[in-house]
C-alpha cells in the first residue's frame, strides 16, 4: 500500500502502457519483432521503461516504519519503568522510638497529660498563680516538679492540651513510661513566649525552679497553678501516670523517624544519628496498598513529607515505643543506607499495571501484533 498519491497514479499509467503493449504484442506478433519493425512501437516500449524506472524511483521507502515503530513501543516501555513519580501517597502504620515534625497549622498536640513528674528546660519565664516571676535576660531557665513519696493517688501534675502553632518543630521520644516532648520554635518567633504550656501542681508535689531574678533555685507552692513561657528551644519531659493521649488528625510538614544518640568520648560529645523505626509496614496507595515491610532500626527517609497523624499512641504495655499511624504525601522516598539504600518510588509503568492492569495486557497483545505483522510486511516488501 503506497502513501504517495503521485506514486499511485503513475503505477496506474505504467499498469496501462504495459497492457497495451501486451494487446500490441499479442495482435501484432512477437513483441520483439514489432518492436523492430515499427519506431512508434519502439518509442512506446522506451516510455513505458522510463515510466517504470521513474516509478520505482518514486517508490515510496516503508521498511523503517516497523522498525521505528517497534523502537518507540519499546522506548516508552523503558521510559515507563526507568522514570518515578515524583511525588506518592502513603500509609504509615510503625512502631518508633522517636518521631519528629513539624506542625503544618496551628492545633492540638495532646490531651490532657496527667504525670508524676515534669521537667521544662529552655524556659524564658514561670507564671505562679498568675503572678510573674521575673527572670534575667539573656538566659533561660527551668523547672522540676515531681511527686513526693508519700502522694496519694488523687495527686497529680496536670497539664491540659499542648497546643502549638503552625511551624514549631515537635520532637517526641520515650523510655518506659517518660515521655520526652522537644518544642522548637519556628525561626520567625524569636523569643518564644507567646504559647504558654499551663499545668497544675496538685497535693503532694515537690516543684523548684531558677526562673528568679537572681538565677537561684526557688520552691513552688503546693496546689499551685503554674504556666511556663518557652524560648525558641524547650524540651519537656514526663513521666505519665497513664498512657498519654496525642491529638488526632496532626497536621504535619516534614515527618523524620530518626533518633540520635549522644556519645561521651574524649572532647566534645559526639552524635550519631539512626533510625528510630523498631518495626511496621508503609503501604504505596498507587500500587493498590502495596506492602513494604521495615526491618528494625532500617532508614525510612522522605526528601519532603506532608499529611497526617491519624493516630499517635504510647502505649502503656510497651516499653519504649510509640505506634504511628499517619498517611502523606512523600518526593524521594527511600529505604535502607549506604550501598543498601533504594527507592520507594513506584514507576509509571508500575501504576499503569495497578490501576489498569487488564487493559494493559490487550494493549500489549495488539501492539505485539502490529509489530510482528508490520515487520512481516516488511520483509515481503524488501525482499
Amino acid at each position: 500500500m503506497s502513501f504517495n498519491p503521485r506514486f499511485k497514479e503513475l503505477e496506474k499509467i505504467v499498469q496501462a502502457e504495459r497492457q497495451k503493449l501486451l494487446d500490441t504484442a499479442l495482435a501484432g506478433g512477437a513483441p520483439e519483432k514489432a518492436a523492430k519493425d515499427t519506431t512508434d512501437e519502439k518509442d512506446a516500449y522506451d516510455r513505458v521503461d522510463r515510466l517504470s524506472k521513474l516509478a520505482t524511483d518514486m517508490k515510496p521507502s516503508r521498511r523503517w516504519v516497523p522498525v521505528g515503530l517497534a523502537f518507540t513501543v519499546l522506548a516508552g516501555a523503558v521510559t515507563a519503568i526507568l522514570i518515578e513519580q515524583k511525588q506518592t501517597e502513603v500509609e504509615m502504620d510503625l512502631s518508633v522510638s522517636e518521631v519528629h515534625f513539624q506542625m503544618a497549622r496551628k492545633g492540638p498536640l495532646t490531651g490532657d497529660w496527667a504525670t508524676k513528674s515534669l521537667n521544662a528546660t529552655g524556659l524564658k519565664a514561670v507564671t505562679v498563680n498568675g503572678s510573674d516571676w521575673p527572670v534575667m535576660k539573656d538566659r533561660t531557665c527551668f523547672l522540676d516538679a515531681r511527686l513526693k513519696s508519700n502522694a496519694v493517688k488523687a495527686d497529680a501534675i496536670s497539664i491540659p492540651a499542648i497546643v502549638r502553632s503552625k511551624g514549631w518543630e515537635i520532637g517526641l521520644s520515650r523510655t518506659g513510661a517518660e515521655v520526652t516532648v522537644e518544642l522548637t520554635a519556628p525561626s520567625s518567633n524569636t523569643s518564644g513566649t507567646d504559647e504558654a504550656i499551663s499545668a497544675t501542681l496538685r497535693g503532694a508535689v515537690e516543684a523548684t525552679t531558677d526562673c528568679t531574678a537572681d538565677g537561684k533555685r526557688a520552691g513552688i507552692p503546693a496546689n499551685a497553678s503554674i504556666e511556663i513561657y518557652l524560648s525558641p528551644s524547650a524540651t519537656i519531659r514526663g513521666e505519665s501516670l497513664a498512657a498519654i493521649a496525642f491529638a488526632r488528625q496532626i497536621e504535619f510538614a516534614g515527618l523524620r523517624l530518626y533518633a540520635i544518640d549522644r556519645i561521651q568520648a574524649d572532647g566534645p560529645a559526639l552524635e550519631r544519628r539512626r533510625s528510630s523505626v523498631l518495626s511496621g509496614k508503609i503501604y504505596l496507595d498507587a500500587l493498590n496498598a502495596k506492602e513494604v515491610a521495615l526491618r528494625p532500626f532500617e532508614d525510612l527517609k522522605f526528601a519532603s513529607s506532608k499529611g497526617y497523624i491519624r493516630s499517635l499512641m504510647a502505649p502503656a504495655s510497651s516499653a519504649d515505643d510509640f505506634h504511628l499511624q499517619a498517611h502523606a504525601t512523600v518526593e524521594r522516598m527511600t529505604v535502607g543506607a549506604g550501598d543498601n539504600e533504594r527507592s520507594q518510588m513506584p514507576n509509571y509503568l508500575e501504576v499503569i499495571t495497578a490501576k489498569n492492569g487488564f487493559t494493559l495486557v490487550w494493549s500489549s497483545v495488539v501492539a505485539l501484533f502490529g509489530i510482528l505483522y508490520g515487520l512481516a510486511r516488511w520483509l515481503e516488501w524488501t525482499s
